[in-house]
């Protein structure tokens, strides 16, 4: 994945829903958050160990570029909408 002194920042959401920040190595890391004025930007100091985080991540790492994205963002899109985004054909629209 990276070489053992690259940092890693994560943010782990879980299957409840609840997130949190996980940081290894040499990194600075802020949340900015708009919504909260007088606490903005707030620096996450804790860190947990490298191979805690690769242990978390596993294999299964997806991004943007790969083949997977499409598919799981209209997936995403149809929860949002709260319509499916495959719908049965019918009547006349054979012809």
């Amino acid at each position: 994945m990276t070489d053992e002194n690259t940092p890693i920042v994560v943010l782990h959401i879980d299957e409840s829903g609840e997130s949190s920040f996980l940081a290894s190595g040499d990194v600075r890391f802020f949340v900015i958050d708009d919504t909260a004025p007088h606490d903005r930007v707030y620096e996450i100091l804790d860190r947990v160990g490298r191979d805690e985080i690769l242990a978390m991540i596993g294999d299964d790492i997806g991004n943007q570029n790969d083949e997977r994205h499409a598919a799981i963002e209209a997936v995403i899109a149809e929860a949002f909408d709260g319509k499916p985004r495959l719908r049965l054909v019918t009547g006349d629209a054979y012809d």
